[in-house]
C-alpha cells in the first residue's frame, strides 16, 4: 500500500521504514521485517509462512534423476545381463526416477560398498538427494541414513 494515502493503516501497523513487510493470518501480522532484504532472505521469510508442498520435492528429485536414467525396464535388463557398478547405479537412477526409493536406496547403498568413489562418490551423493525427497521424518531415510554412516565410517 502508498503510505502516503493510507496514513492511518499505516500508524496502526506502526510502519517506521520503506519497504515494511508485514505477514498477516486472520487480520493478525504473524511476520515482518523492514528494509531492502537480499532475496535468499525475502525467500526464507517466505518460506517459513507458506511451507512447500513435499509432493513438490519429491517431483523434483525424481526429475533430476530422470533426466539421464534408462528407462526401468531397461536398465533392470542391463542389470541383470551384468552386475557391475554401473549397472547398479544405473538401475538405482532408474528406481528413483520411478519413486521406488527404497529400492533405489538398496543400489545406491551397494554402489557405495563396492565402489566408494565410482563417478566421484555418486552413490552416496544419489543417497542424499533421495533423503532429500523423502519427508524429514521418514523411518525409510533414517534406516538408510544409519546404514550410510555405519558403512562411511567403519
Amino acid at each position: 500500500m502508498n503510505t502516503d494515502e493510507n496514513q492511518g493503516l499505516s500508524q496502526r501497523f506502526e510502519i517506521r521504514g520503506i519497504p515494511a513487510v508485514k505477514a498477516f493470518v486472520d487480520g493478525k501480522v504473524v511476520a515482518e521485517f523492514v528494509g531492502a532484504q537480499p532475496e535468499p532472505q525475502v525467500k526464507q521469510f517466505l518460506a517459513k509462512l507458506v511451507p512447500e508442498d513435499p509432493r513438490k520435492r519429491e517431483n523434483d528429485v525424481r526429475g533430476r534423476f530422470a533426466r539421464d536414467a534408462l528407462p526401468l525396464a531397461e536398465a533392470q535388463a542391463h542389470f541383470d545381463h551384468e552386475e557391475s557398478v554401473a549397472t547398479t547405479y544405473a538401475l538405482g537412477r532408474s528406481l528413483a526416477a520411478a519413486g521406488q526409493w527404497d529400492a533405489a536406496l538398496g543400489k545406491f547403498f551397494h554402489v557405495v560398498q563396492r565402489d566408494r568413489a565410482y563417478q566421484a562418490d555418486a552413490g552416496r551423493k544419489a543417497m542424499l538427494e533421495v533423503f532429500d525427497a523423502l519427508p524429514a521424518d521418514s523411518r525409510l531415510a533414517d534406516q538408510w541414513r544409519r546404514m550410510l554412516s555405519t558403512e562411511l565410517f567403519k
